[in-house]
């Protein structure tokens, strides 16, 4: 397509006037733009879909609501049938199989596979390998494994591990259903987290470097041309993030602003980017509270680029907000007049010629305020906004 062949034109440039490193740097960047990105619309608020049903494979009304409301973008989570025999093993196949019930229902939609990048989850097939071999995980200077949440962490640098960890990816892509991958934890580093700092210094370093250049491997290796996203964390040469628990209680601690600031820049990269409200506490059902939906999603209007997709969500099951919607979703919105304009600590931004107007108040940076004015005159938002404070 038109972007493709632009990023193209720019790389034959550069390879014809600059040298050997820049000329394999901009190879491995053109790798990137060959992916073929999921559906994208500025005519509603453009939304993902990411969770699971431990219980078993996709009620028919969990199909009708992925279904009814078109989600482009869906990744099945690491517990999908967790409970099915049998339990807590083969999570591969059980989210291949998933993804077939959603590829049905959204053949035009992109479906990820879910796999940890640092966890080795006992519930799939891949952590009876590493039971095999206990050096396959990483090991404390005092001989202990290294763990997350009772969960051991792979040994990157060991490329027994390295293969078997792709190995995972490079089955699940058989399948037509699944066009690439979500990983999640992309942003861990063993010399940088509190998991690793019990780890040999050397050791952490090399595992560092193993986890980015394995990550990279996915993209390039397995789904050249798929979605690759990686849990907070961007990777020039992967093609997406998320953005988890964003703006108000932030995994990457970023402040609002920052993190509108690093949500607006996933554009310019053309990255996919996934960008997951999540509150404190939440009603039963999963849905997020008023203020958490009414400033997240403001807040995303603000930022947001073509290609970023908007959820508020308890949690990861579907009993967390995943088959829950919101009126605001189902309102016209429009494409952006320009990025959004700053006079002090007031953010606006206009869609559709004017007709949708979003602003949003960070005077307080932990408690921000959001405004959304859509085109039938309706608007979302607390008392502030509909008395016209803000």
């Amino acid at each position: 397509d038109l972007q493709l062949r632009q990023v193209t034109a720019v790389c034959v440039a550069i390879m014809m006037t600059q040298g050997l490193l820049l000329v394999l740097a901009c190879i491995t960047i053109c790798s990137v733009y060959a992916v073929e990105l999921p559906p994208f619309s500025w005519d509603k608020v453009p939304v993902f879909w990411h969770s699971a049903n431990a219980s078993g494979p996709f009620s028919t009304d969990a199909l009708a609501f992925v279904q009814s409301h078109q989600f482009p973008l869906l990744t099945i989570e690491k517990f999908q049938s967790a409970n099915v025999p049998p339990v807590d093993n083969n999570a591969e196949g059980k989210i291949v199989a998933a993804a077939e019930q959603l590829y049905q229902a959204l053949p035009e939609a992109v479906v990820l596979f879910y796999l940890n990048s640092v966890m080795d989850w006992k519930f799939y097939n891949l952590h009876r390998f590493m039971q095999q071999d206990p050096d396959r995980w990483l090991h404390n200077t005092d001989g202990t494994v290294v763990t997350i949440a009772n969960q051991s962490v792979f040994d990157f640098t060991r490329e027994d591990v390295v293969e078997a960890w792709l190995d995972v990816l490079r089955n699940a892509s058989k399948s037509p259903a699944i066009q690439g991958c979500f990983l999640d934890r992309g942003d861990q580093n063993a010399s940088a987290e509190g998991w690793g700092k019990k780890v040999e210094p050397a050791k952490a370093r090399a595992w560092d470097i193993a986890h980015h250049q394995t990550v990279i491997r996915v993209q390039q290796e397995i789904f050249p041309d798929g979605v690759v996203i990686s849990n907070n964390a961007d990777y020039p040469q992967v093609s997406g993030r998320m953005f988890e628990r964003a703006y108000l209680h932030d995994f990457d601690g970023e402040d609002i602003q920052q993190e509108m600031s690093s949500v607006h820049a996933e554009a310019g990269l053309k990255h996919v980017a996934e960008v997951h409200g999540e509150p404190i506490s939440s009603p039963p059902g999963g849905r997020c509270d008023p203020y958490t939906f009414n400033t997240t999603l403001a807040a995303f209007l603000i930022s947001a680029g073509e290609h970023a997709y908007y959820a508020c969500t308890k949690g990861w099951d579907v009993t967390s907000g995943w088959l829950e919607w919101y009126t605001e979703l189902d309102k016209p919105l429009g494409p952006p007049d320009a990025d959004a304009t700053q006079n002090g600590n007031l953010y606006k931004r206009t869609f559709a010629g004017g007709k949708v107007v979003v602003t949003l108040d960070v005077s307080n940076a932990s408690t921000p305020l959001g405004c959304i004015s859509w085109q039938d005159g309706s608007v979302t938002g607390g008392d502030e906004c509909h008395a016209g404070v803000i």
